[in-house]
């Protein structure tokens, strides 16, 4: 089962193991589902073949009601390089700024940034950086009294 913010980018929400090739009902409880209140969620299968081979399903999707009262963030691509730039979806609980902090594993500050974020879903591309060092990264959203702490790993 895949996830979407904007029915473009979509990450994985979780896996259920496959059968054979006989009809089989599956069903998923998405657990990130109420973090995302007063969202337009997109959704869609993945299925993977045990050839390899995968095929998509229709995108469907979900609005989930009520006020947002979570900050929310996801990054991609993960992992990613230092010779493109990350794209970071963040669903705010009010408008206001917003921190962004990357660190490395040692948890060296390797750049920082800070936004105004409008409430609901924005989406924003993270700069490059200059420094191509392999490795495990994360990165630090704040707004308020609320963070949230990706993990991203750099090829």
């Amino acid at each position: 089962m895949e996830r979407s913010l904007d029915g473009q980018a979509f990450a994985e929400a979780g896996r259920l193991a496959g059968t054979t090739s006989t009809r089989t009902e599956y069903q998923f409880l998405d657990t990130k589902f109420g973090q995302s209140l007063g969202v337009l969620l997109y959704y869609r299968l993945r299925q993977v073949d045990f050839s390899g081979q995968s095929r998509f399903s229709a995108v469907q999707t979900m609005r989930c009601g009520g006020k947002i009262t979570e900050l929310t963030a996801s990054a991609y691509p993960n992992p990613f390089t230092f010779r493109q730039s990350a794209t970071l979806q963040v669903v705010a609980p009010a408008a206001g700024p917003v921190a962004c902090t990357l660190r490395d594993a040692l948890g060296r500050e390797v750049f920082r940034h800070t936004f105004t974020a409008a409430e609901g879903f924005q989406q924003l591309s993270l700069p490059t950086l200059a420094t191509p060092q392999a490795g495990l990264y994360y990165l630090v959203v704040q707004q308020g009294r609320q963070q949230r702490v990706l993990r991203l790993q750099q090829l």
